[in-house]
């Protein structure tokens, strides 16, 4: 109990010290916990520079990382090129795309070329990506920034992220609990407000774990709708495992997913299994019919404050 309070109090002492660093003597609102909608467009808008977003995320996902153990190699040229993402804006009056000046993360198995691509796994601990993954030369051609590469469990095959490689990371609400997997890293990070906007994979929860168990959004977009070129699961794995296999967005805010699937998926000739059709918005929420069960027989049932019975009458209303 006493690890608990500590390290979950650093997390929160990380966050304000970061924060009055950044924006102590400064009257400019901090980007930290505002949607990567709502910072692009304070970019584009020219209220603030692409060098003080990335700078302010670099200085906090560093801060909280220390605790948390979620990004696992930064990019060492993640604030030069917002430097030169905002002699671009100078230059030419306006954004280079619709993520300009944004920073953001991913997970540690999609390729960022210059980056280690381990998967977890000790045999791999030397490899460096050599190119960029689809993903990634989408983000940086909307504008974005990749800040770094985040952790993974050993191979993407559990509910957890640790590894032999880069050891564990730990959930940022509560340091004894799991920041579940197998993309905990991004979980971890995001709710730790070190990233806006990150990129998992999912098979059977990867995504949609760590997103409930770190307070964030994620979505298991349907296969192919993102291209998974690059990334060594999509690339490593033989048989029925790709047909399921989707890259996906993850962050704080229902409209950021949106905006990923809006601008960075599409049809890849490097993946075959990649969606002709276009994504389309939504123009009305959908009404939904939400199940859910107390106990599966297999995992004993955490204590709760809210009674199932209470949380299907908040559902409802």
């Amino acid at each position: 109990m006493f690890t608990f309070h500590v390290c979950s109090f650093l997390v929160i002492v990380w966050t304000i010290l970061c924060l009055s660093t950044c924006y102590g003597n400064n009257t400019k609102e901090s980007c930290i916990f505002q949607s990567a909608k709502k910072i692009t467009e304070r970019v584009a808008s020219g209220e603030i520079s692409s060098e003080e977003v990335v700078t302010e995320f670099w200085n906090h996902a560093h801060a909280v990382n220390q605790v948390i153990n979620a990004v696992v190699e930064f990019n060492p040229n993640a604030i030069e090129e917002a430097r030169e993402l905002d002699r671009y804006y100078n230059e030419h009056k306006t954004v280079k795309g619709k993520l300009h000046g944004l920073p953001v993360t991913v997970k540690e198995h999609i390729g960022v070329k210059g980056l280690h691509m381990t998967k977890g796994l000790s045999i791999f601990a030397d490899f460096i990506a050599k190119e960029d993954s689809t993903l990634v030369k989408r983000l940086k051609d909307q504008g974005a920034v990749i800040l770094g590469t985040t952790n993974m469990m050993e191979s993407g095959l559990s509910f957890h992220t640790q590894n032999p490689v880069y050891g564990e990371t730990l959930n940022p609400f509560d340091t004894q609990r799991s920041p579940g997997g197998s993309s905990g890293g991004e979980g971890a990070i995001i709710g730790a407000g070190g990233s806006p906007l990150g990129f998992g994979s999912d098979l059977g929860g990867s995504i949609r774990v760590p997103s409930h168990n770190c307070g964030i959004m994620g979505i298991k977009p349907t296969t192919g709708r993102f291209s998974r070129y690059g990334t060594s699961q999509a690339n490593d794995v033989l048989g029925f495992i790709p047909n399921f296999l989707s890259i996906g967005p993850m962050a704080r805010y229902i409209c950021d997913l949106e905006l990923a699937l809006e601008i960075l998926s599409g049809p890849d000739s490097n993946d075959p299994l990649t969606l002709i059709p276009p994504y389309v918005p939504l123009l009305k929420p959908l009404v939904q019919r939400v199940a859910f069960f107390t106990n599966d027989g297999l995992i004993p049932k955490a204590s709760a404050d809210t009674p199932p019975s209470q949380l299907v009458k908040q559902l409802k209303s």
